[in-house]
């Protein structure tokens, strides 16, 4: 039996400014330009017994997403090799947001997080520690209103 204790993962997540397939892209492209897709296919809608179809590729999923925004869904990245962060994660709310994560990272947390608000032009965001964001944009915005971890609150870094 190992003695290995795993640490707990730091992310950073920041409310995008729009649900868009061209903001998503440019999130990817920029953050984990070189990525496999941890899921095979992609069901919808997500997490149901009977899904409507199961399209085989995530810009799919994330056209039909845009066209229904109270839709939920989550989507996670590798890096094919070593960078500055192993994962990129897209969320998709239940009131029509998308909020970007990052994870496994070995940057500044903070730095991070400003530089992925920038890239998403996001007002709302937060470093946090093995934790999904919630369903809703309207919830991620009193997480981050009331974390105690660095924030960002209506554009500005509060640590």
């Amino acid at each position: 039996m190992s003695n290995y204790i795993e640490a707990p993962s730091q992310e950073v997540y920041v409310l995008c400014k729009a649900r868009t397939e061209m903001l998503a892209a440019q999130f990817l492209d920029k953050f984990l330009p070189h990525r496999v897709a941890l899921q095979e296919d992609y069901p919808f809608p997500e997490l149901v017994d009977k899904p409507e179809v199961i399209y085989s590729d995530a810009s799919q999923v994330m056209r039909r997403l845009v066209a229904t925004p109270e839709q939920t869904y989550s989507f996670y990245w590798r890096h094919e090799w070593d960078g500055h962060w192993q994962q990129a994660m897209l969320f998709y709310t239940s009131d029509g947001g998308m909020i970007a994560g990052l994870a496994n990272f070995t940057c500044s947390p903070v730095d991070l997080l400003q530089e992925l608000a920038r890239s998403v032009e996001g007002k709302y965001g937060l470093v946090t520690c093995d934790s999904c964001p919630p369903e809703s944009a309207r919830e991620f915005v009193q997480v981050c209103r009331a974390a105690e971890w660095p924030r960002l609150i209506e554009g500005r870094i509060v640590t």
